[in-house]
């Protein structure tokens, strides 16, 4: 979690107040909306993050106690400015009568303005649509990026695309490309599967818009809600980052007692000069530079920044991934290779293990830290990567190991020469850049290094904030210094380009160039680190089998329950006393595995109006936890007996 993103957010909510003094209401929109956008980012942020409290997050962040009101002082500024848009956004709606407002298209724009709420995700939130005004409002919303859409019909209009677009089924297909749009016919009993469609990566947020006030459409936005909770409970989405991450970590654990932890870099880092060449187009810009002082850094590179590096005769030291997608098509094909020392995540995708790299050292998940498996490898101080790409977790990284400074290069954060320095092999001039000709309106900007205004998106401004949270929470024991050519100023940062890098000017000779020197991991150490694995596999285990046996006993009281109508939920609670320490456990392995299942009872306990609703969603949430923990049950068995057979193969090798 950083708190330093409410600053772009309040910047943006800045913005909206100006264009909206001056009378753009159009760009006050946008800002506005803008703003929605950011807001639920953040909302999902914090809700998903496991401190217990702002002190357990600044002391696991690294970030000085002292500094918390400074997050406290921007989120009082947040809070006022959204206060004056709120005022101002209210006031403009209550200025019309309802005839005016539904009479023009600005009018049922200032309409959604206030309807819709103010933390909201276009690309994952649901509208619920109903009334004479369905359609202009629709188009209104689409233009605004809103992809999800319900629209109440009546029994006469059959479907929302005959309602939205008339009955040409080329018109439809012309006109709602990207957008999901579900009919519910008012008055019915929709079923669960019709809504699948509407399901993104996160949970939605769902709000019913309409000009007029219709009980029958509230009575019907509750059934939709309800449904759509129902479909969240059992939906199996690929973009499940605990399954992910779970199943390959359980996977990779017997490959993984074959590699060292990163904790034994510990005194490789501290005190050392590290340089971060990030895959920005700008990388180019500082190729020549890095490579006649190449000596005087710890390179660390990104996997997308190896080929570029590579082909200019520069080799790092450590190539750094946390990305748990495949990345064969980018880990280059070079003979160099093999003297580079890969440091990555437990879950990150093979493909990385079969790099070629000389040597691997693997970082846990925040997620795992406390988790038994997790410290027989690590070890109970391996630092914590915290941040939204590799190049912040590396910075992370670089700080928790006591780095003495920490340079950036190719760390653009911005659009103006593409994402990646694969995009751009040649380097850009400033004409070319100046010349692009783009709105800068139509963009996220933010401040560049010379003062000027650079296109941005949305998770770089997350990433800035990340940059400038590192160097505030360790700017009192090590430098920062950004020597990227072109891109997003990062507050906090000592900005000069490697030509003029203090250390590279000083060349002090009272510092060592940086030398690391990778040993292979040992069989006694293999050996050691497998028996460790074997005790804490077994144990999580354990703890998965016990909770999915409980599962299936809950299933069965609350279906009895259900059929026989008894509101007697004793044993029920006294089951449900035995699971939730299970779930529960610090570093659970298991909650983790089975969060989004909790989420969506979370989500779907929202409308619940009887005994007998909860004792459905219940017996549908464990329904999906039982199997679950029976399947992370058969990983955990399956990891073991390869941990034992690895052990058995070892000693025959070495003859014991």
């Amino acid at each position: 979690m950083y708190l330093p993103v409410i600053e772009p957010i309040d910047r943006i909510c800045r913005e909206a107040i100006e264009y909206g003094i001056s009378g753009d209401l159009p760009s006050a929109r946008r800002s506005i909306d803008r703003a929605r956008t950011m807001r639920a980012w953040l909302a999902r942020s914090v809700s998903s993050h496991r401190a217990e409290s702002i002190d357990v997050w600044i002391e696991n962040s690294g970030i000085e106690k002292s500094e918390v009101h400074l997050y406290r002082s921007q989120i009082a500024q947040l809070n006022a400015n959204l206060e004056v848009i709120r005022t101002w956004v209210s006031g403009s709606v209550s200025a019309f009568t309802h005839e005016e407002l539904c009479s023009s298209s600005e009018g049922l724009s200032l309409y959604l303005d206030h309807h819709l709420p103010e933390v909201w995700d276009f690309s994952q939130d649901v509208v619920v649509l109903h009334g004479e005004y369905r359609k202009p409002l629709f188009e209104d919303l689409r233009l605004r990026g809103q992809t999800n859409f319900v629209v109440i019909v009546t029994k006469e209009e059959n479907s929302a695309e005959q309602v939205l677009f008339g009955s040409s089924v080329e018109q439809i297909e012309d006109e709602a490309g990207g957008v999901n749009i579900v009919s519910f016919p008012t008055g019915s009993s929709p079923r669960t599967d019709i809504f699948a469609g509407l399901i993104g990566e996160e949970i939605p947020s769902v709000v019913l818009i309409g000009t007029e006030s219709e009980p029958t459409a509230d009575n019907d936005f509750q059934r939709i809600f309800k449904s759509l909770s129902a479909v969240l409970l059992g939906k199996k989405s690929v973009k499940e980052w605990p399954r992910i991450f779970t199943e390959q970590w359980l996977s990779r654990i017997p490959a993984l007692a074959e590699h060292q932890s990163v904790t034994a870099l510990k005194a490789v880092f501290k005190g050392q000069d590290i340089l971060i060449a990030s895959p920005g187009p700008s990388l180019y810009d500082s190729l020549d530079d890095l490579k006649a002082n190449r000596d005087r850094f710890l390179l660390i590179a990104p996997i997308r920044s190896l080929l570029a590096l590579l082909k200019s005769d520069i080799v790092p030291d450590f190539a750094f991934h946390v990305d748990a997608t495949d990345f064969s098509q980018i880990i280059p094909q070079h003979p160099m290779m093999s003297r580079i020392a890969l440091i990555c995540t437990d879950y990150a995708h093979g493909s990385v293990f079969e790099g070629g790299f000389k040597h691997i050292y693997t970082v846990p998940d925040p997620a795992m830290v406390s988790n038994a498996i997790s410290k027989a490898f690590h070890g109970p101080t391996a630092p914590v990567l915290q941040g939204g790409c590799v190049a912040t977790c590396a910075v992370g990284f670089a700080a928790q190991f006591k780095a003495r400074s920490i340079t950036l290069i190719g760390q653009d954060l911005s659009l103006s020469r593409g994402n990646y320095v694969e995009q751009a092999e040649t380097p850009v001039s400033p004409a070319e850049l100046e010349s692009e000709g783009d709105d800068l309106h139509d963009y996220l900007t933010c401040e560049g290094i010379n003062g000027e205004r650079l296109r941005t998106k949305e998770d770089y401004y997350w990433f800035i904030g990340e940059m400038e949270n590192a160097a505030r929470g360790f700017s009192h024991n090590i430098d920062f210094i950004n020597s990227t050519s072109h891109g997003a100023l990062l507050k906090g940062w000592l900005h000069k380009t490697l030509d003029i890098h203090p250390l590279l000017v000083e060349r002090s000779t009272n510092v060592d160039s940086p030398r690391f020197i990778s040993e292979p991991i040992s069989e006694a150490e293999r050996a050691q680190r497998r028996a460790s694995f074997v005790d804490a596999v077994e144990a999580e285990q354990s703890y998965a089998e016990e909770a999915a046996g409980l599962c299936a006993e809950l299933v069965t009281e609350l279906r009895s329950l259900i059929e026989s109508g008894s509101n007697d939920v004793t044993k029920l609670e006294f089951l449900e006393s035995q699971l939730q320490p299970l779930l529960s456990k610090p570093g659970s392995i298991l909650h983790f595995y089975t969060s989004r299942f909790s989420m969506a009872l979370a989500a779907a306990s929202k409308s619940v109006e009887s005994l007998e609703e909860n004792l459905n969603i219940s017996a549908e949430y464990y329904h999906h936890i039982g199997p679950r923990a029976n399947k992370l049950a058969s990983m955990l068995a399956e990891a073991s007996k390869d941990l034992q057979q690895q052990s058995d193969l070892s000693a025959t090798a070495n003859g014991r």
